[in-house]
């Protein structure tokens, strides 16, 4: 991509503080949130909650062990994944709010586990973090490329 030619440093410098790397970043991450969504249920389905810390065990251990027997999916015996009937999994959800990406799922035990495991049950690791900016990284240097020479 070529910058234009008629464009001056002062015209190139204003481009720059003026740009608002968020406002670009946002449709790009949207694009994505079906991704962050299912980071966030493959996190859980291996008993890793987003802070990086393993999900507690059961402390029922007759649940765990219906879960082995009753859940296809269940392989961390006895840890928690939070998934029995898919509910909550197919609930979980990404959005924009004021601070940046919400997570949430939208079953009707979400709250009830959210209390009792934590906010952390939403959020993504480190390595998922990292997996989505490596993702998006291409797509943001151009939309900031672009910004800088023709804004």
């Amino acid at each position: 991509m070529q910058p234009p030619f008629s464009m001056d440093l002062l015209q190139f410098q204003q481009n720059i503080t003026g740009i608002n790397v968020w406002e670009i970043y946002k449709p790009i991450l949207e694009k994505y949130f079906a991704n962050i969504e299912q980071s966030v249920r493959d996190q859980l389905s291996e008993g890793i909650s987003g802070d990086g810390q393993p999900m507690p065990d059961y402390k029922n251990e007759s649940y765990a062990d219906f879960k082995v027997h009753a859940v296809a999916t269940y392989k961390i015996y006895p840890t928690t994944d939070l998934r029995l009937t898919g509910a909550f999994y197919d609930g979980i959800k990404a959005k924009f709010d004021l601070l940046g990406i919400e997570i949430e799922s939208l079953d009707s035990k979400a709250k009830e586990l959210e209390k009792k495991y934590g906010s952390s049950i939403y959020e993504l690791t480190d390595e998922s973090i990292k997996k989505l900016i490596d993702t998006t990284v291409g797509e943001l240097q151009e939309s900031l490329l672009n910004a800088m020479l023709y804004e």
